[in-house]
């Protein structure tokens, strides 16, 4: 008689990825109100309960994959900050790098900010941990004497401002050339918001 065959199982961060893209593909067609947990489930190809083990509401998942689309953007600001280059280029770097991942995540940022009105009272504000890693950064910068000494949480205030905007901008008009042409611009501002214009 034959062994009974094994199901194969996903690991918990497989379907926890699986869970993050169907919220996505799924929050991209329909209205927030008419998504239920089971059509996420359906489409992450999980049980209805797998998706409670990992999320106790709809809007805990779009929390986390809020935080985990934050942390790429964080990951992308620190890989061109480490760029050996003086502090204006890194701006330069930066700037690019922003944009290349705002173009490569339209669709999960758009979900984002379809979602970020239905946050529950109290939860932690959309962008916070973008402006963490600005603020960081920019201390950094101050620190090394490569930028004028503002304070670093008011700069990442201002320059997640700018990154908003300009993003909303290349949303109305997207392309390749339009990614670039927004990423210099994004790139002058904050070289003028750091001090170092023309450096």
């Amino acid at each position: 008689m034959d062994p009974m065959p094994q199901r194969r199982r996903r690991d918990p961060d497989a379907k926890r990825a699986a869970l993050h893209a169907a919220a996505i593909a799924v929050l991209a067609e329909q209205p927030w109100q008419a998504v239920s947990v089971a059509d996420i489930a359906a489409r992450a190809g999980v049980a209805v309960g797998t998706y409670y083990r990992f999320y106790p509401t709809k809007m805990a998942l779009i929390e986390a994959l809020s935080d985990t689309l934050e942390g790429e953007f964080v990951a992308a600001m620190d890989a061109a900050w480490a760029t050996p280059a003086p502090y204006p280029k890194r701006i330069d770097a930066l700037a690019h790098a922003l944009f290349a991942l705002i173009a490569a995540r339209a669709q999960a940022i758009a979900v984002m900010a379809i979602t970020a009105g239905h946050r529950a009272p109290g939860s932690k504000p959309m962008g916070d941990i973008i402006r963490a890693g600005i603020a960081r950064l920019y201390a950094d910068g101050v620190a090394h004497g490569g930028f004028a000494a503002h304070s670093a949480h008011d700069f990442a205030a201002a320059a997640h401002g700018l990154v908003d905007g300009l993003m909303q901008r290349y949303f109305t008009d997207p392309g390749p050339a339009r990614q670039q042409e927004l990423a210099a611009l994004l790139a002058l501002m904050l070289r003028r918001l750091a001090g170092v214009e023309g450096k």
